[in-house]
């Protein structure tokens, strides 16, 4: 059997028997394709598949058939951080994936941001100095670690601690 999670752009969820003889579900509050499990025979249906879910088409084997918008990772989390902005969580790992796409200048202005919202949140200082160290910036690097290692020292992070003051001494 293989479970498909794959994004609409309408508000609603389909489920229906999918081309693997398992079910196949289209649910719009996901924006990327999972397949949870995959049936002992029938490999090469599963490719194909995959292929398919690659494609961004999708057919549920009842005629109903969806072609899936993709996005990037970026644009999907911008998307649900505009559902929920509150979300600490959506901040930083929109931040790491502005940081993948090598636009690091954007993953330090919103981990600032995050530290100015939240300045407990240890792994954003710590993101934060690492990238400025990447960008070729070792004095705000350290000074960022320095804060971050305070940070930790607040919430009692000792791990967290230790790999800071371990990167500061590499700066």
């Amino acid at each position: 059997m293989a479970v498909l999670h794959l994004a609409t752009q309408d508000r609603q969820t389909s489920s229906a028997r999918g081309p693997l003889s398992g079910t196949g579900r289209v649910d719009c509050t996901r924006a990327f394709v999972t397949i949870v499990a995959v049936p002992k025979r029938g490999a090469t249906k599963t490719a194909r598949l995959i292929e398919s879910a690659k494609a961004g088409i999708f057919s549920l084997g009842t005629g109903l058939t969806r072609k899936v918008h993709t996005m990037s990772k970026r644009k999907q989390l911008e998307k649900m951080l505009e559902a929920s902005p509150d979300d600490e969580f959506l901040k930083y790992a929109l931040a790491m994936a502005c940081s993948s796409e090598g636009n690091e200048e954007e993953a330090v202005r919103r981990l600032a941001l995050l530290n100015e919202e939240n300045p407990d949140n240890v792994s954003a200082w710590f993101q934060r100095a690492q990238i400025l160290s990447r960008m070729g910036k070792p004095e705000d690097a350290a000074e960022v670690c320095r804060n971050g290692i305070e940070a930790a020292r607040r919430t009692g992070d000792d791990h967290a601690e230790a790999e800071m003051i371990g990167f500061l001494d590499l700066l």
